[in-house]
């Protein structure tokens, strides 16, 4: 699978790595498929998930190309994500959700709290704010200098919980999206949002004013090179 910005180029990759491998590419799928699978084509147009099934019914590895997030991340056992042609990262879809290696990646793949810090140690990070962060070391990968901590909005907390990071800030806006409530909340680290499931009515009363602590694991952090100043 692969998922790719830019129709043509995403298209243009496919169908190389298709011919080179032998790989069935969605759009030449017909051929690599076993005879009751084709017989089914009709009832499988469009339908990815109903394709991909029946590909493997016929023995088939199947190449797809998508600008649709949900399915790739749904479907595929592999992803590629490229950049202007580039391969940023390739990967099962929790590790690329769960391990970005590049800024790109990371708000490729939904949301993304990106805050610049520094290294100051194998597994600690501080922020430009002076609050330092603990951070695993296999994910540090002895990087020094400048880096980005990121975490996703939903791995945080709100209030201390026990976690060993956190982050004070100022509720600046909430947003009710039924599953769950989403907020940003203004820090000296930079703005962060964090989403809160809806788990049971009036749950969450907190108004934008209000002050309030973040937290969460180190494990639930990763970490990305730093983008250079515009």
């Amino acid at each position: 699978f692969v998922g790719a910005r830019g129709s043509v180029a995403s298209t243009a990759v496919a169908g190389a790595l298709a011919m080179r491998s032998g790989l069935a590419g969605q759009t030449g799928l017909v051929s690599a498929l076993a005879p009751v699978a084709v017989a089914r084509l009709p009832e499988l147009a469009f339908d990815h998930r109903a394709i991909v099934l029946a590909g493997r019914e016929a023995g088939a590895a199947i190449l797809l190309t998508s600008h649709d997030l949900t399915d790739v991340e749904r479907m595929a056992d592999r992803i590629v994500i490229m950049n202007s042609g580039r391969i940023e990262q390739l990967g099962t879809p929790s590790e690329l959700y769960e391990n970005p290696r590049t800024a790109f990646v990371a708000g490729f793949l939904g949301v993304s709290n990106l805050l610049p810090g520094e290294v100051v140690g194998d597994d600690r990070v501080r922020l430009r704010d002076g609050t330092e962060v603990s951070v695993p070391r296999e994910v540090l990968g002895g990087r020094s200098g400048s880096v980005q901590i990121g975490v996703r909005p939903e791995k945080l907390r709100i209030g201390a919980g026990g976690e060993v990071n956190t982050l004070e800030g100022k509720l600046a806006e909430s947003a009710y999206i039924g599953v769950s409530t989403q907020y940003i909340v203004d820090t000296p680290a930079g703005a962060v949002a964090v989403y809160v499931q809806n788990d049971r009515p009036g749950a969450h009363g907190i108004s934008p004013g209000e002050r309030l602590t973040l937290s969460w694991s180190p494990d639930c952090t990763f970490v990305v090179e730093a983008q250079e100043e515009s």
